[in-house]
């Protein structure tokens, strides 16, 4: 009975040991199938891991292929994946990382090679101003571009073009040579000269064509230069020959380069007082700046006025000189009534009691020539055009009185100014 247990033990041992055998075979095969599909997608994403994906357009992707890397300012944030040509455009897909979101619609894309045997990557220009791109939306072909390539820049070189250009090559590799310290520091410095050629170069590149022309405007130049290349290099001998005495004496040369530093030490010294002199002269150009801009109109006014002024200059000159032949007679009449001059004076000073009474009596001698002129012109009312009336004085006016009488004469010979009227019409 013991033996039989021992026997049914053993049978479901084995029966245990076989599943266990089996799930853990067909979790191998799931695991195996799944590192296969993740080897498999890996190219284009990684199962759980989010993307950022827009799409671009290009006139010319310039070969473009899927797994291409998408760079900004050389640091790797995507792949391009499935290219393809959409209305006569390549299109194609950029899968970036979820750090670069949002792109802004004013971004600008750029074709470049990534080596000499053909390779490419998209070079992203991050826009400033535009609007956040969502996912899947389109940067359109206006803001693509792509470099071209040196397999085509080679191509417009016939055979014995190329043979001079491996021969230019030969020569600068032969100059080159022995100097990569000084290429390394020449480098070092081309950074700037680079990015100012990479801005120059720019808008040429985004012309359709304009590449091809100035290749071959080089092309056309070469072939002019061909013949008078020996009169090119003779041309250079005066530089040459200028340059040579700092060669041959380059001692010299070395002294004055080691006396400069004191010199401009001597020279930094004297620095504090020019600067002053700098800074008055800078202070002086500032006050003075208003008035030079006001300098030109004021010209132009006095231009005018100049112009303007001719014909009254003409005719002042024309007076000057009946002036100046008015002089000497002048000077003889004054000379003529100079001894009359005291007579004259006394006489104007025994007149000046006479002057100042009629003076006193302005209006009155007004009132009588009014008078007079009525008495001849329209008479009065009588029809009489000069009247003269005879009056016996009586005591009253011997007397004399400043009240005037019913027929408005005064009686006194001296009455006060301006106290008679004029006789009324009857």
């Amino acid at each position: 009975m013991r033996r039989i247990r021992l026997n049914s033990n053993r049978a479901e041992d084995r029966g245990a040991q076989r599943a266990a055998l089996v799930l853990l075979g067909c979790a191998t095969v799931a695991f195996g199938a799944l590192l296969a599909y993740i080897g498999y997608e890996a190219p284009n994403s990684v199962p759980g891991r989010g993307y950022y994906t827009v799409q671009a357009e290009f006139q010319r992707a310039d070969n473009l292929a899927a797994h291409y890397q998408v760079r900004v300012g050389g640091r790797l944030i995507g792949q391009v994946l499935n290219p393809r040509v959409r209305g006569g455009r390549a299109l194609v897909d950029l899968q970036l990382k979820k750090d670069v979101k949002p792109l802004l619609s004013d971004t600008r894309l750029r074709v470049r090679p990534r080596s000499a045997i053909g390779v490419r990557f998209v070079d992203v220009q991050p826009g400033s101003r535009g609007r956040p791109l969502r996912d899947g939306e389109t940067i359109p072909a206006s803001q693509t571009s792509a470099s071209l390539p040196l397999d085509t820049t080679l191509d417009v070189l016939d055979t014995k073009r190329r043979a001079r250009l491996k021969t230019l090559l030969d020569k600068l590799g032969a100059g080159t040579a022995g100097r990569g310290e000084e290429l390394n520091v020449a480098f070092g410095k081309g950074g700037e000269l680079f990015g100012g050629l990479d801005d120059a170069l720019t808008p040429l590149n985004r012309r359709p064509g304009a590449v091809e022309g100035f290749v071959a405007g080089i092309e056309g130049l070469a072939a002019a230069a061909d013949p008078i290349r020996g009169d090119i290099a003779a041309g250079f001998r005066p530089e040459a020959d200028a340059l040579r005495p700092f060669a041959e004496h380059g001692d010299a040369v070395r002294a004055t380069l080691d006396e400069a530093p004191p010199t401009l030490a001597t020279a930094r010294d004297q620095l504090p007082p020019t600067s002053a002199l700098l800074a008055r002269t800078a202070s002086f150009a500032r006050a003075a700046a208003p008035t030079l801009q006001r300098a030109p109109r004021a010209l132009r006014e006095t231009s005018s006025l100049l112009r303007t002024a001719r014909p009254p200059l003409r005719a002042a000159d024309e007076t000057l000189q009946l002036a100046g032949r008015a002089v000497d007679p002048a000077l003889d009449l004054l000379r003529t009534i100079r001894p009359v001059l005291p007579v004259a004076d006394d006489a104007l000073l025994d007149g000046l009691p006479f002057v100042g009474t009629l003076a006193r009596h302005g209006c009155d001698i007004t009132m009588f020539g009014r008078n007079w002129a009525d008495a001849t012109a329209t008479g009065n009312t009588g029809g009489q055009f000069l009247r003269l009336v005879l009056v016996r004085p009586g005591k009253e006016q011997l007397a004399g009185t400043d009240t005037p009488d019913r027929s408005g004469i005064f009686s006194s010979p001296y009455p006060e100014p301006c106290t008679t009227t004029k006789e009324p019409k009857r």
